[in-house]
């Protein structure tokens, strides 16, 4: 069962993708404005395209990045179970061979 309080590093992700919207957005807005207080927006035309560009890539990024995590805990997880279960069928095969007293 998925359990918030133990999903240490979704709760990480989720700041670094908050933190790249974040600065992506602050960054846009504040060249957007500078652009239009000079009132030379198509200036920062280019300078935004990057930014926007940037941050998407970096987004991408790190929910690649989530996703491969979270599949390595997965994999993790059911080895673990796998073992488990090896180790009860064991258990039960040397529990029904000795005799009973």
């Amino acid at each position: 069962m998925f359990n918030y309080r133990k999903d240490k590093a979704g709760f990480v992700m989720t700041l670094v993708l908050g933190g790249i919207l974040a600065a992506g957005v602050i960054a846009t807005l504040v060249m957007l404005f500078m652009g239009l207080s000079r009132g030379v927006w198509d200036y920062y035309s280019l300078p935004i395209r990057i930014v926007l560009g940037c941050a998407w890539v970096m987004l991408v990024i790190s929910v690649l990045v989530r996703v491969g995590i979270f599949r390595f805990q997965m994999k993790a997880r059911q080895r673990n179970a796998t073992a488990v279960a090896r180790q009860v069928n064991e258990i039960q095969k040397v529990a029904e061979t000795k005799p009973a007293r």
